[in-house]
């Protein structure tokens, strides 16, 4: 999975997690479900339906560091003709 959440959409994303663990503590347990979910896509940085709909908010510079490291061990496969 590559990443595609950047760390202010990490921020407000803790945020929201804290508001719905809370109203799932004082209002009603089914507020810990989408906790957890954004609980889950804090934690793995990729977020399902932004990679359904091609989107990403973290800068191009995380994402080529990705592929830079995918790149090289593939460098590392090949033999020299």
């Amino acid at each position: 999975m590559k990443k595609n959440i950047g760390k202010t959409d990490k921020l407000v994303r803790i945020g929201a997690v804290v508001i719905f663990a809370v109203l799932g503590y004082t209002v009603s347990g089914w507020f810990y479900i989408p906790a957890v979910l954004l609980l889950v896509t804090v934690l793995t940085n990729f977020c399902g339906l932004y990679a359904l709909l091609g989107m990403r908010t973290c800068p191009i510079e995380e994402m080529q560091g990705q592929e830079g490291r995918r790149e090289d061990s593939q460098q590392g496969e090949q033999q020299p003709q």
